[in-house]
């Protein structure tokens, strides 16, 4: 998957978990910011991002999510071994 792909991705998942539209999702929000994106929204986005991607994310990997570019860039490290572009 490109990292383009896996960016949209990731923004599609959060459109989906949390009910809201693809174009108010930005790299710099996070929970808190997004309508239900409290601790629960949050183990439920976690359990879609390991269950599309196919990874196993750990609690630490998981304290470091704070912006929805967080999140695309630790999976795209992790699933390409590449580093990000923006």
């Amino acid at each position: 998957m490109s990292n383009n792909n896996i960016r949209s991705a990731v923004y599609d998942l959060i459109a989906q978990q949390f009910g809201i539209e693809k174009k108010e999702i930005s790299d710099d929000l996070g929970p808190g910011e997004i309508r239900n994106w409290d601790s629960i929204g949050h183990v439920r986005l976690v359990q879609e991002l390991e269950q599309f991607f196919s990874i196993n994310l750990s609690v630490y990997d998981v304290m470091g999510f704070n912006s929805v570019k967080d999140i695309w860039t630790f999976i795209e490290k992790s699933t390409t071994g590449n580093k990000t572009t923006e």
